[in-house]
Parts: structure tokens; sequence; C-alpha cells
């Protein structure tokens, strides 16, 4: 195997899984979670840099006893929770759906790809006790990011309708330009993820358990470290990535356009960027000047 080539969107769930093959299969799995989704009732029990993990109740299918569970909670909160290394599992392409029913409502947030065998899937995923910590992890953070948290359900992705309402804020447009920011997962630095993360977090407990995560080895069932399986410096596993890429991507993107390309509108969702242009617009924004301004901020992308 050469590396792992993970689908086209890694970071948009419901993308990833409609790229893989029998994607009528995987709604039919996810439609089916929708009523005993482990995280289906998780509440955020902290505002500041305190790892909190959320109850869960007995009604929601989820293996783990109550003791388990308030064993977790209670490292996580006096911050002595350690990760287990990351888990690869190959899987024939074509038992990918029981796979997947065997797998999401344990460990919904994983990762998929493909290797130099076009038969085999490669999945790579957290421990299941450490899906509770990262989610704990991830819903602090998009709270401490965004503000808020979603009316319904847990992930970024439930707060895409008001991405969707500003794409039609910016009016009548000349020309729409998509940019695509995925390729940046490859080269960001695990320095200037934790330097981002910082002014949220501190320095404290839950930074370090951030900075343990994006250093996770990933084994195999053999126990062998599986160094030839990797995308770039950011573990790929589900909700934790995205709002750590998010929150890089506030502050060396967000930021940074409007001072650059005054009056030119964008709207952001992760990886996706739209970009509109005016005939009566000060400033011109085109392909060239889209790439010019990816290499003044050190970004990689496609436009």
């Amino acid at each position: 195997m050469s590396g792992l080539r993970p689908h086209p969107h890694p970071l948009l769930t419901k993308k990833l899984r409609d790229k893989i093959e029998g994607a009528n299969s995987i709604d039919v799995v996810t439609s089916a979670m929708a009523k005993e989704h482990p995280f289906a009732e998780i509440k955020i029990l902290a505002s500041g840099p305190v790892l909190k993990v959320a109850d869960l109740t007995e009604d929601l299918q989820y293996s783990m006893s109550h003791d388990q569970l308030a064993v977790i909670q209670q490292k996580g909160l006096y911050g002595i929770y350690v990760l287990s290394p990351l888990q690869v599992k190959i899987i024939k392409k074509a038992d990918i759906i029981p796979f997947l029913h065997d797998t999401l409502l344990d460990r919904p947030d994983i990762m998929l790809g493909t290797g130099s065998n076009p038969d085999m899937i490669y999945a790579v995923l957290p421990d299941q006790n450490d899906v509770l910590v990262l989610m704990g992890l991830s819903l602090m953070l998009l709270h401490l990011s965004h503000g808020r948290m979603p009316k319904d359900g847990y992930q970024m992705e439930d707060l895409d309708d008001s991405f969707y309402y500003s794409l039609p804020q910016m009016g009548k447009v000349d020309r729409l330009y998509r940019l695509d920011l995925i390729a940046l997962l490859r080269i960001i630095p695990i320095s200037l993820i934790l330097d981002k993360v910082k002014p949220f977090v501190g320095d404290g407990s839950v930074y370090k358990l951030i900075s343990s995560f994006l250093n996770l080895p990933i084994i195999d069932d053999d126990g062998n470290h599986r160094s030839d399986i990797s995308v770039g410096s950011m573990p790929l596993v589900g909700e934790i990535t995205r709002v750590l890429f998010n929150i890089v991507l506030v502050d060396i993107f967000d930021r940074e356009f409007p001072k650059r390309l005054q009056g030119v509108a964008f709207c952001r969702f992760s990886n996706e960027v739209f970009i509109s242009t005016r005939g009566n617009d000060e400033v011109i924004f085109d392909d060239k000047a889209g790439y010019a301004l990816l290499e003044e901020l050190g970004l990689v992308g496609i436009i």
C-alpha cells in the first residue's frame, strides 16, 4: 500500500459516504440511526476550557455501562485521560455496508479511504472509549468558536442552514467562484493548529489532550504502527477534525480575506468557499487574484 487516499471531501461526512460505492444502502444506514444515534441527546456542560463529557441516557443504544462512562468523565475532568492509538481496519469494498452497520452506532466519526488495492477500503477510527472524549472536545470547541450550538444534532453540518441562508444575501452577482481548501489538510503544521486553539482553551489539560490527538499513531489489528497510512498532519476521524480545521480557517482565511480583498463578498463552510463578484466592485476578483491570495496567505486550494 502506498499510503491512504481519502475520498474527495473527508471533512463533509455525508458527502464522503455518498462517494462510496453503494451509497443508496449507506443512506439506509444513516436514516436507521436517526432515532438511536449515540450522541442525539449529548449536551455541552462547559463554556470554558474545562473538558466535560455529557451524560448519555439508557434509552440511547450505546454499548457502555454508566460506570464506564463515569470513569471516562472523571478522567476527562481531572485532565488525566489518555487517548489510545487510532485503529485501521481493512475491509473489502463489498463488505462496507455491514461494516458501517456494525460500527457507526458506537463510532460514528471515522475516516474512509482507499490504498493501492481498489477492491479494499481502509477505515481509520478512534478507540470506542475515546469517541466520547473526542466528542466532548469537539462540542466544546464548536461552542467556543461559534458562540452557539446547532438547534438539532451535534455536528458542524447541523450549522449549515446559516451558511446556505447567507448565500442569497450576497444579492445579484455577475460571477460566483467556488474555492476548495481541502488540500490544506495535508500541509497544516500541528504547531499552527495548536497555536490557533490555545486562545480558546489555554495551555492546560484540554490543550494537552488536543495535542495528544494530533499526534496519535495509527495501529492495525496486530498492533503494528502504520506510518504508511497518513493523509497529512491532522488525523481525519470526524467531528473533532472538522472543528479544529474550521478554527484554523477562521483565523488564517476568514479574517484575512476582507483585509486583502475589501468589498468582495464570500461565504465559507468548512473547506468550501463561495466568492461573488459584481461589475461595480472596486476590487476585482478572478482566478488569478484568488491564487495570488492563497499564495500570500500560505494556503493551497482549487478555484
